[in-house]
């Protein structure tokens, strides 16, 4: 075997093994922090050949209550406060106690993408956000 063929072989193992991990982490850790009375929203990404769209549910929110960062070429962080406090009873768990009253999500990207071109709308309660990907 060529050592690039060796090469591209290991990048393409530890590119499986970093999502393995990802997902293993994204499988057992609660999507909602206690302390700090946050919940992560539910989100989907979709890449495209110039652009990744990121849309983001957030139920309960004015879009001034919206702030975004991208601390990485790779991340963008969502940060939220609701209109109101919301509930675990508010979304069908009746077993367990506790309310939120913001929205926070550290989403990885699957491409870099550039901060200087993002744009973003709000429309009923779904965030959309498109970034121009890195060439």
């Amino acid at each position: 075997m060529s050592h690039d063929k060796k090469r591209r072989l290991f990048e393409t193992m530890d590119e499986y093994f970093k999502r393995a991990e990802f997902m293993f982490e994204r499988a057992f850790v609660p999507s909602w922090n206690e302390a700090a009375q946050s919940i992560e929203p539910l989100y989907n990404i979709s890449v495209g050949s110039n652009e990744v769209i990121v849309t983001v549910d957030l139920p309960y929110v004015n879009h001034e209550e919206v702030t975004l960062k991208l601390p990485a070429d790779d991340t963008v962080e969502v940060y939220a406060n609701t209109r109101r406090r919301i509930t675990f009873a508010d979304m069908g768990v009746r077993h367990r106690g506790g309310q939120f009253k913001s929205y926070h999500a550290r989403i990885q990207m699957p491409v870099p993408v550039i901060e200087s071109g993002m744009t973003s709308k709000f429309k009923r309660g779904i965030l959309e956000i498109r970034l121009p990907r890195l060439a």
